[in-house]
This record gives C-alpha cells, structure tokens and sequence, in this order.
C-alpha cells in the first residue's frame, strides 16, 4: 500500500507549494495508482503517485501534449520521478458522473460540452501524437480488440464471475468481427477509458483525465466510451441526440469523412466487452464492489448494441447466457 507523503517532505520536493496543511486520500480508479489532495495556504494540488516509471512518464507527456493542443487536461506542476510523484493541477471534485445523478440533470445538456472536448482530443490532439508519446505496446488493432477486449471478457467476467464456459466459435467470430474495422480509421488519438468518471465539469468548461494509456486508434472507440458508458447509462433516445450531436461537431472539425458506420458497430462492441472483463476484474477479483452495479446497465447497452452487428452468433450467446446467468444470480 502506498504511503501518504509527509508535509514536510511534499514541501522539500516542491518548494513552490508553499507549507503544506493537509494530505487527504482521494478514491482512485481500476489501476495501482494512489492520489492525494494537498492543501496549502495557496490552493490544492493533487499528487499522483504511480509505481510505473514509463506510465508516469506517458502522462506527463501526453498531459502536455494535448495542453499545448488546446485540450483542457490537469496542468502537470512537478514531478519526481524517482519517487513516482506527479504534482497536478487539482480539478475538483464534479465529474460528469456526479453531475448526471443530480435531481433534474439535462443529461444532453451537460454532454454538449463533453462532445465539443472529445472532438477536439481526437482531432486535434491526433496532431504530433505518436504511439511513442504515450506507453501502450502498439496502437488499437484487431490484436487489442481480439487480446485485450473479447477474451478479457471471456476470462474475466464470463468464466470468472459468471463461470461459464465460452460458446464454441467465440474466438473465430471475435477475430472476424476485428477484421471489419479498416485499417485507415486507426489514425486519430485515442484515449481509451473516455467515459463520465474520467471527465471533470469546472467553471471554464470540461477537462479529461486518466489519459496514460492513449494510442492512435479509430474515432469509434472513444465515441462509444462516452455514449455507450454504463456509469451513465444514458436512455436511447438520449444516446441517439448525442450521436447525433457528435456527428455534427466531427463534420464541423473536418473529419466527418472519417466517420465509419462499420467501425462503429465493431469497436462500439469490443468496448463493452473490454468494460465487462474490467467490471469483472475490479469488482470481483481485485475485491472493488463499486464496480459491480453498473454490470446490468453494460449487459443491456451490449446486447442493444448487437443488434447493428451482424454474423456474431457466438457472441450473442455468449452475451445471452451471461444475461441469463446474471439474472438468475441471489440478490
């Protein structure tokens, strides 16, 4: 477990904080990093303490990268990079998430915003971005959608939480369904886990976080991150206005011609496999039961989703039983 930093040693790494009064945890997302909320005299900041060197170092860059490209991230402040500390800008507490389960929330009106930064991340922060830029082993391909997406949902969720064995032809129809995906439409920046708890509403306007894992890939992926999100599980109809609304703002940067149906239909799948295996994952094995409510609401956006997918009968068995199975579950 990680420690909490000392004031007095946040103050000698970071002479510009000033005294430090306060080091409070923050609850931190799916992955081994730790974040802490420091208050001074002057404000708060957020340290980052990550026990990846090379996934630091991504943030940094790529937080940079998309800064200088007009794309709202955390400021980085400081860094230590031998003790995996990364001092940021403090963003607050009202993430999108939050704002959706107001009382009255206009759901479409707080994505429009959303929609405007998510169009210019992919478009313009594709700008300069190479897989280089970040840490991930290779941009999204039919490896990651096959590797990291569908048969981490099979070992995951399907056999891990459900204990169910996968349809015969699952693989054969997963690799098939990756080949669908034209090789011209990986060439954007992709962040990868786009979604409502990843996005902070401040007074000027939304920033993104958690972008370390970014990699060139197609525009579907982070659009079905955003509109296909179970944390939010937004209403069709609202899912269609959003669409909508994204297409627009995509053909208003220049990019609508990008714009691939097909991909759509594939990666918007593989994306709700992949948040399946991590539900699973978090949730069960690594003991993280906030994950576990918002496996119904992804269950349906997939099988609502399917229904634009053709030749998948595996998969849609597969995604059957594990409704079936998870309906069948004791309370």
């Amino acid at each position: 477990m990680t420690r909490r930093p000392e004031p007095r040693e946040l103050a000698r790494v970071f002479p510009d904080l000033g005294r430090v009064e306060s080091v409070v945890p923050l609850a931190g997302d799916g992955s081994t990093r730790r974040f802490f909320r420091i208050r001074t005299g002057q404000g708060s900041r957020v340290l980052l303490v990550g026990p990846d060197p090379q996934e630091n170092a991504a943030y940094v860059r790529i937080a940079r990268h998309l800064g200088a490209r007009g794309v709202r991230v955390p400021e980085v402040l400081g860094l230590d990079p031998a003790r995996g500390w990364v001092l940021a800008e403090d963003l607050g507490d009202r993430s999108l998430f939050g704002a959706l389960r107001e009382p009255g929330a206009d759901r479409v009106g707080l994505y429009r915003p959303v929609l405007d930064l998510l169009v210019r991340m992919q478009v313009a922060g594709s700008k300069g971005f190479r897989l280089e830029t970040g840490f991930a082993p290779r941009p999204y391909d039919a490896r990651t959608m096959v590797e990291d997406e569908g048969l981490y949902f099979v070992r995951e969720f399907l056999e891990g939480v459900l204990g169910l064995r996968a349809p015969a032809g699952l693989g054969t129809d997963l690799e098939a369904l990756a080949r669908r995906v034209p090789r011209e439409a990986g060439r954007f920046f992709l962040h990868r886990d786009f979604q409502s708890r990843n996005i902070h509403l401040l007074p000027d306007g939304p920033a993104v976080i958690d972008f370390q894992g970014a990699r060139p890939g197609p525009l579907a992926y982070d659009a079905a991150a955003l509109i296909l999100d179970p944390y939010a599980n937004n209403p069709k109809e609202v899912r269609e206005v959003l669409m909508a609304e994204y297409l627009h703002r995509l053909r208003k940067a220049g990019a609508g011609h990008a714009w691939q149906p097909e991909a759509w239909a594939v990666v918007g799948t593989f994306r709700l496999l992949q948040v399946l295996g991590a539900f699973g994952k978090l949730g069960w094995r690594m003991k993280k039961p906030g994950f576990r409510e918002h496996v119904p609401a992804a269950l349906d956006l997939l099988n609502d989703h399917l229904a634009r997918v053709d030749g998948v009968a595996a998969v849609r068995k597969a995604v059957t039983r594990a409704r079936e199975a998870w309906a069948s579950r004791s309370p």
